[in-house]
């Protein structure tokens, strides 16, 4: 149920806004992109965790998934309409520093939550 909530004020969210890319930073299996992201949407998600994004590109083959550090994104400055980190920066040595590299690669929008 609580799930649910968090997904719908995503959605609702989202639905504000216009964009044509996303960078999902943490990205895991890519539940939340499967569950968010529109189709006509170009995505990459981002995960430190090799198994994670192999398990994403098995259940999401239409989507793109990458290994990567939050420290060292791997797209250009200023290039995706929107960056989300949901329940990433806890689990970081130094959040402040990933803050930064998510501010570099958003050109408009950021989404960031944590517990």
């Amino acid at each position: 149920m609580l799930m649910q909530g968090f997904l719908s004020s995503i959605r609702n969210l989202l639905s504000k806004i216009e964009y044509k890319s996303v960078l999902e930073v943490g990205c895991g299996p890519g539940d939340l992109a499967a569950a968010i992201v529109p189709v006509h949407v170009t995505y990459l998600g981002i995960d430190i965790d090799s198994k994670e994004v192999e398990t994403a590109r098995l259940r999401y083959p239409n989507l793109s998934f990458v290994v990567g550090s939050a420290y060292d994104l791997l797209v250009e400055t200023k290039s995706m309409d929107l960056v989300t980190a949901r329940e990433v920066l806890e689990h970081l040595e130094d959040p402040a520093k990933a803050l930064a590299e998510i501010d570099r690669v958003a050109k408009e929008w950021l989404l960031v939550s944590v517990p």
